[in-house]
Order: C-alpha cells, then structure tokens, then sequence
C-alpha cells in the first residue's frame, strides 16, 4: 500500500512539473507577442486534470454542489434582472436591487453572495456589487444570457429526469428524433425537439440566441487551405463555389469568404425558411449576397455540383440513420470532384472532458457526437470517404475532408451505389 501510494505521489508531483513547464511556456510566448493566440484550451484542461488529482473524491463532489448552486445564482439574476439594473461602470446595493424587484433583500444577498464567490460579480464593500467581465455578458440579448436560460431551463431540466426517462424507455441510447429526453421532460416524448420550439416562440428564440454564443466558440476554417477553390472558381464560372449546409445566419460563410477572397455571390447559404427570412430582414453585411436557398436537409440537395458542402455543428444532432440520410442527400448532389467539409467534434480516445459533456448534452436530443471510425461509418453508408483530418489546436474539434466514391471504387469496396 506505502509503495502504490508512494508512485502515485510521484505520478502527481510529474504531472504538477508538466503544468508548470507549460504555463511557463505560454507565459513567456505571450510575452514575446502579446497578441498571439494562445492554448488555453490546452492549458485550462491539464490544469483541471491536476486539481482533479490532488482533490479527494468529497471536494470533487462537493465542486458539483457548487457549480449547481452558482447556476442556480445566475439564472435566477437573469429571470428578475438584476444584472441589467448593475450601473455598466457603478455600484448598486443589494437593497437597491431587492427594492427595484419587490424582493427580500436577504434573498438577493444570499444568490449575489453566491455570485461573489464565484467570480461573476465584485464586491467593492459590504453588501454593494459592481460587474465584472463575467457579469456582462448575462445582460439581456447578450447570446451568452440565453445560453445560460437554455442550459438551466432545458439540459438541467432534463438531466434531473435521466433515472425516469431510462425507467420508462430503457436502458438503450436515445438515438433519432422521437422519444428523446428533453422532449420527455417537456411532457410530450412523440414530438421532437424542433416541434417543441416550434411551439414555443420563447424557447425558439432563446436557443436561436444561444446557438450564436456556439457559433462564435467553435473555428470554422482552422488549417483548412480553400486555395484550390479559388483557382478551380475561374475555370468552372458557372458552378456553385461552397454551399453552407444548414448555415443559420451565415457567420461560417461569411469567415469563409473573408478569408479566402471568394465571390459571396457564388456562394450559397442553406437553412429553413423562417432561418433565411431573418437574413434578409435583419443581415446587414456581406452574406446579404450569397444566395439564399431553403432547405430541410433531410430532402433533396438542390444545388448541385458545387466545389465545398460545407456542413458545420449539425450532424451531431442526429442519430445515425439520420446522418446517413442528410449526408446522402449531399453526396447525390456531388460532384467528383466536389468536396464535403464536415466540422464537428471529433472524439479522441480517452475524449476530452468538454467533448464527452457535449456528448452527454447531445444525447438528450437524440443527437451523439462521434469518433473518426464512427464517421467513417455513416460516410461509407452515403457513398463517401474520408480524405483527411484538420484538427483545431487544442480541441476535439476537426474539420472532416470527405469526397464522393465514384461508382467503380464502390463496387471494389462492395458499397452499394446510392447515387
């Protein structure tokens, strides 16, 4: 028993000299250039798998107490708000606040209390607040508000009723569209998601908001070279250029078109209906250009032999039958030598802890994130294959280069021919 605990001592105090290594490294490289990007990711995920080594499984636990309890503190601020009524460069009192809501101020104090210790608020002197960075952005609009409403008000929702959905539906992963958890937890499992929101316009507007604080979060190009779009665009000036699948508002198309110099107006922006209405009315800049087309991607693909389909943080929200489908539909589309840009996570073995929690958070729709053997999978099924990985630096997140198998290649590879 001395020896295992004398090697794990060891172990620790190893792993403790990696963190420091790298945090000297990173200091001193942004000392050299300030304005480089840094790993923080990096750096943030090994420091949370030293303080997981040096903390006892109580303080791990209790951790998860205090992560609900600062949740709870945040949600709560945002329903009454209480972050609005913060002066943007002033102090208020907890009493002002309690007074502006009709509250106890002993309420508000024990939530903004919790607030305080946990660094989303600063208290200049007793009983007084004032923002802090991450205060500000929970003011109202902010995308990050609404993702704090939509992780409270849904994911935690449904995760508190997990041990009763697997007792009513077993023990099986919840994959496809129907009889998902958070559709459960809503109260009505033979809808989907997407019908739920559809009945619910707040709903619809907060995951709309809060899909824009992910957008931002996540790369879009990383080492990706678009170069052999941009010498192929002036041969071929009839064909479509990069066709973004299920595109939302456009912010990938537009990072795209910025960085590569390509014509907006060969480029295609994709989504449903209503989706595209908010880009006409309310876009005001480059991707009023591209060409809006709508689309349920589970349909037919109808722009056709386009160089890039580019489709970003959607897959993920399928089961497999209903990748296989969507990519299908793309692949049809294809043509020899188009290509497909899938960027999703991609889970590494063991996966990082960010990426196993998506995967977690996607399951409550029916949706999974994958490995690369897993994407292969659903690609083979489409009539496609892998021809590269770009991952992004510090993350699970990758870009997927597929290309369609050509008829001859799938007979070899004994794939039948969806095409």
């Amino acid at each position: 028993m001395a020896q295992q605990s004398g090697q794990s001592a060891v172990f620790l105090a190893d792993k403790m000299e990696a963190v420091a290594r790298q945090l000297l490294s990173s200091a001193d490289a942004l000392r050299v250039n300030p304005t480089a990007k840094q790993d923080h990711a990096g750096i943030i995920e090994s420091t949370y798998s030293l303080l997981a080594g040096l903390k006892d499984p109580l303080d791990n636990v209790m951790d998860q107490m205090v992560y609900l309890s600062k949740f709870a503190a945040m949600r709560l601020f945002i329903k009454w708000g209480l972050f609005d009524k913060i002066p943007a460069n002033g102090t208020i009192s907890y009493e002002e606040l309690a007074s502006g809501i009709g509250a106890k101020t002993g309420l508000i104090a024990r939530f903004g209390s919790a607030l305080v210790a946990n660094g989303v608020l600063e208290e200049t002197e007793k009983g007084t607040v004032a923002h802090t960075a991450q205060s500000r952005v929970l003011l109202s609009g902010n995308p990050i508000n609404a993702l704090i409403c939509l992780g409270f008000d849904a994911h935690l929702k449904t995760m508190a009723r997990l041990p009763d959905y697997f007792d009513k539906f077993g023990l099986g992963e919840p994959i496809g569209r129907e009889n998902t958890p958070i559709a459960f937890t809503i109260g009505n499992a033979s809808l989907t998601i997407w019908e739920h929101m559809n009945r619910s316009p707040e709903m619809k507007r907060t995951f709309m908001l809060a899909m824009q604080a992910m957008a931002t979060r996540h790369g879009i190009i990383g080492d990706y070279s678009f170069e052999w779009v941009v010498d192929k665009a002036a041969e071929s000036p009839d064909r479509p250029l990069v066709v973004d699948v299920g595109g939302s508002k456009g912010h990938a198309l537009e990072v795209i078109v910025e960085a590569t110099g390509l014509p907006m107006e060969r480029c295609v922006l994709e989504d449903l209906e209503p989706v595209l209405e908010m880009v006409r009315s309310q876009a005001d800049g480059p991707i009023k250009q591209a060409r809006l087309v709508a689309l349920d991607f589970h349909t037919e693909q109808p722009v056709k032999e386009a160089f890039v389909y580019y489709i970003r943080r959607c897959l993920h929200d399928y089961g497999d039958a209903d990748c296989i489908k969507i990519l299908n539909q793309i692949s049809s589309a294809m043509a020899p030598d188009s290509r497909i840009l899938i960027v999703e996570n991609v889970l590494g073995d063991p996966p990082s802890p960010v990426s196993i929690g998506n995967d977690i958070l996607m399951m409550l729709l029916g949706g999974k994130e994958r490995t690369l053997e897993e994407f292969k999978s659903i690609m083979g099924e489409a009539g496609l294959e892998v021809e590269k990985l770009w991952r992004f630096k510090g993350t699970d997140y990758a870009i997927i280069e597929g290309r369609k198998v050509t008829g001859k290649e799938e007979k070899k590879a004994g794939i039948r021919s969806r095409v």
